[in-house]
């Protein structure tokens, strides 16, 4: 299956190669695995979060064939900034990089 590197979404684009890479995150099982994911944020230059994925049959990203197989599957898909944000908590981003990509945090 191809890299997903862009994709328009209600008249938008969304491309991995003008966006910023924010941060990614990994399964505990590895790529190989039915279970196995990477999903990486970007944020665009005019501020919109999307994520790349790609993952086994047992993920979110899993696609099923004709033959109603499940397979290895990838999408792109835009990201509010609270969904941004878990996903950047996920991943253990710093405060700094919250700030960096225009999302605020606050002190207990």
């Amino acid at each position: 299956m191809p890299e997903i590197t862009s994709k328009v979404i209600d008249g938008k684009t969304y491309n991995t190669k003008t966006a910023v890479k924010v941060c990614t995150v990994y399964s505990s099982a590895s790529l190989s695995d039915f279970s196995g994911f990477s999903e990486t944020l970007y944020r665009t230059m005019k501020g919109a979060f999307f994520m790349v994925g790609e993952g086994g049959p047992m993920t979110r990203w899993a696609l099923v064939g004709e033959d109603r197989s499940v397979g290895w599957g990838a999408d792109l898909l835009v990201l509010d900034s609270d969904e941004a944000r878990a996903m950047m908590e996920q991943a253990g981003c710093m405060p700094e990089e919250f700030n960096a990509v225009g999302l605020s945090v606050e002190e207990a």
